[in-house]
């Protein structure tokens, strides 16, 4: 209904049917009476909250209404009048939404783009100004000029996407949210919030910093009451900063818009209601108009209590590297500030104070919603040259206690030196195998250098065990990893080698540093014969024994050995006592003994492993092709000469008059036979263009017996 106040006389329009309990006797029926003709306005009533199709418009004047029925007194007359006062401002009944602890969305589209009804759930309240304060607000469609205190329905002028704000007067504080109830059956201890903050108007005065405020309150009755926390990632801040002109704003576009999103603990019991609401507050000037879109609600993973520690297990550095940050993590976000302690560890790495780095015991505060920090330490750029140092850091003493524990706690430093050592002297291997009287190396333990080239069979499947030979002797290589880009090193191979000479078990050996590949060599060395004990002298020497040789016990030889190899006792015809070692990876190994006497080419070696270094001597063949049966050479080997040595393309062999007939056949380093053919004269072209590069053998077998030679094919 309608009330109007005409000079002293009072009109009420009757628009539909009014409950008994507010008005009467439910048979009681109301008729419009119309309007006097003193010029009142006719404006159509709008819609109140239970009181729908009514404006009221209260008056002070006593005097009868004209109605149906005439009550009996002024005062039951203003006591009716006083009732649909109060009616008219009663607060809208906020029905909580039913969340069952699955996602919640509201885009706010709902309210399309002339709706002025809120969205399920959803409310807005005036919390103070000069209007009366935490009284309900009716959702108000946005225009280019609203710039009064409401809650909005925001978006482009007559666009479906919609969202829900507000802007903020000296009459109208107000503030907008919803209310959830728990249904999911269980108590919920963490929530997740997240929405799109938007600005559609901005304010006048550039020295303020607008914002909407985020609150939740667990027992809370309406937007107006209850206990509320605050939770900042979720506040709508002001985009437009600078701006001194209140004017409308596209709050779609990206330079007036943000995500926001927030996790926080709550303890939410099932059956219980939690209120949600962002709080304006009037700033100087005009306020700028602030709304929320796409607003979801989820349950969450409570976080666990956050670790503190490094964030790698370590980093290395160049020796000039200075000043190096190293960080510090929390494994989340805390919700106070964490301090711990970074202090050198005990043991604390191979480097030293002040020597190689500075550092002083530093104490790291992570502040509350970050996670990261980082410490220093000062590296010392000095001139010694040096192998890799540590520094290892460790952490201690997290405060609070009950807020972070100790995650990674040890951090290592490792420091490459940057001093070139001068690099050594080339020597020869005879300067180099020079021993003392217990057999040791005069120079071992230095830096040294050498030249040549590469004999015997690598037999490690990462790095090298080898022998280096030049035109003065021979001595062993070794290292435990390939070096640069040379994954392997085989027989002819041209080198320059560095590192440290070394003795393992009485054999000489430089422990590689540093390799250079020259190529392949363009001379190969003849083996020298020894016919009397091995001594130092054949040691890592290529040596040839022509027996002829015998077994001591022929079960030595192993054909099903697993092991890195075996030593085979034998002796010459004069009784002279001589160790083979069968190595594995060489053809030989896990051969049968030799089916008679037989003479043997192979690296000499040394294996004793006590002081003085005089014994152990040994002989190491290379591969199959190395054992050759017969007592001696046939007559004709007199004659032959294996050339060019080395060969890109055509080999001559000759065998004189005596090797006509001979069956030439071509092994590999393997003892793997890769070619054969006749010999018709006294001489033979073998073509080896198809061979790989490497180092082959030649046997040429007559009915005398067999003659080996090798030869390279570069």
């Amino acid at each position: 209904m309608r009330v109007l106040a005409m000079g002293r006389r009072k009109v009420i329009e009757r628009y539909q049917t009014i409950s008994a309990q507010a008005f009467g006797s439910p048979h009681q029926k109301w008729i419009p009476l119309g309007r006097q003709k003193y010029g009142v306005s006719a404006a159509a009533p709008t819609r109140q909250p239970f009181l729908t199709g009514c404006v009221l418009s209260l008056v002070h004047s006593p005097f009868p209404f004209f109605m149906k029925q005439n009550y009996s007194s002024w005062l039951q007359r203003l006591g009716l009048v006083a009732g649909l006062a109060a009616l008219s401002t009663a607060a809208y009944a906020q029905t909580p939404v039913d969340f069952n602890g699955t996602e919640y969305k509201q885009n706010f589209d709902v309210l399309t783009a002339t709706g002025t009804t809120y969205p399920a759930g959803w409310n807005g309240v005036r919390l103070s100004g000069s209007g009366t304060a935490n009284q309900d607000l009716p959702l108000t469609l946005v225009t280019a000029t609203s710039n009064s205190g409401a809650v909005y329905n925001v978006g482009t002028d007559g666009a479906a996407d919609r969202a829900i704000g507000s802007l903020s007067s000296a009459s109208t504080v107000p503030a907008f949210g919803a209310a959830f109830k728990n249904t999911s059956g269980a108590a919920i201890t963490q929530v997740q919030l997240a929405g799109k903050a938007e600005q559609w108007r901005s304010g006048s005065d550039a020295t303020v910093d607008e914002s909407l405020v985020f609150e939740y309150s667990l027992d809370a009755t309406s937007l107006s009451t209850g206990t509320w926390t605050a939770v900042s990632t979720l506040n709508i801040l002001e985009f437009a900063k600078t701006s001194t002109t209140a004017a409308p704003l596209d709050g779609n576009a990206a330079a007036n818009s943000a995500v926001i999103t927030g996790s926080f603990p709550v303890a939410w019991a099932a059956g219980a209601t939690i209120w949600f609401r962002w709080k304006d507050t009037n700033d100087a000037g005009s306020d700028g108009l602030y709304a929320i879109d796409d607003f979801t609600l989820n349950k969450a993973v409570a976080p666990t209590t956050p670790t503190v520690g490094f964030g790698t297990s370590g980093v290395t550095v160049d020796e000039s590297a200075g000043t190096i940050q190293i960080p510090i993590t929390l494994s989340t976000i805390s919700s106070q500030d964490v301090k711990v302690d970074v202090v050198i560890a005990t043991p604390g790495g191979t480097a030293t104070s002040p020597a190689d780095y500075t550092f002083t015991t530093q104490t790291i505060t992570i502040p509350k919603g970050a996670t990261t920090q980082n410490a220093t330490l000062t590296i010392i750029d000095d001139a010694v040259v040096e192998p890799a140092e540590t520094i290892i850091l460790s952490l201690q003493n997290v405060l609070p206690a009950n807020v972070a524990t100790l995650g990674t706690s040890t951090y290592t430093i490792t420091i490459t030196d940057n001093d070139v050592a001068p690099a050594p002297t080339v020597s020869t291997i005879a300067a180099l195998t020079v021993n003392d009287a217990a057999g040791v190396p005069t120079q071992k333990g230095q830096t040294v250098s050498a030249r040549g080239t590469i004999y015997g069979t690598n037999t490690r499947t990462a790095g090298y065990l080898v022998t280096l030979i030049d035109n003065t002797g021979g001595l062993g290589l070794f290292s435990s990893a390939n070096i640069g880009t040379i994954a392997n090193l085989t027989e002819g191979d041209s080198v320059l080698v560095a590192g440290t000479l070394d003795q393992f078990n009485g054999l000489t050996q430089i422990s590689l540093t540093d390799l250079t590949s020259l190529g392949r060599a363009k001379k190969l060395y003849t083996p020298r014969v020894v016919t009397t004990a091995l001594t130092e002298n054949e040691e890592s020497e290529l040596i040839r024994i022509p027996g002829p040789l015998t077994s001591v016990d022929p079960t030595q030889w192993m054909t099903t050995a697993t092991g890195s190899g075996y030593t085979v006792d034998v002796v010459d015809a004069k009784g002279v006592a001589y160790q083979v070692r069968v190595n594995k990876g060489t053809t030989l190994y896990n051969q049968p003994a030799p089916a008679g006497p037989f003479s043997l080419t192979g690296i000499g070696g040394q294996f004793d492993n006590t002081s003085p270094y005089t014994e152990g001597y040994q002989i190491l063949p290379r591969s199959l092709t190395d054992l050759v049966l017969g007592k001696r050479e046939p007559a004709f080997a007199k004659a032959v000469r294996v050339y060019p040595n080395p060969t890109a393309g055509r080999l001559t062999v000759e065998v004189g008059s005596l090797g006509r007939g001979a069956s030439l056949e071509v092994f590999n380093a393997l003892g793997q036979r890769v070619q054969r053919q006749q010999v018709s004269g006294t001489e033979a072209s073998v073509n080896v263009a198809a061979l790989k590069t490497g180092l082959y053998s030649i046997r040429l077998t007559t009915t005398d017996g067999s003659v080996t030679r090798s030869f390279m094919k570069q």
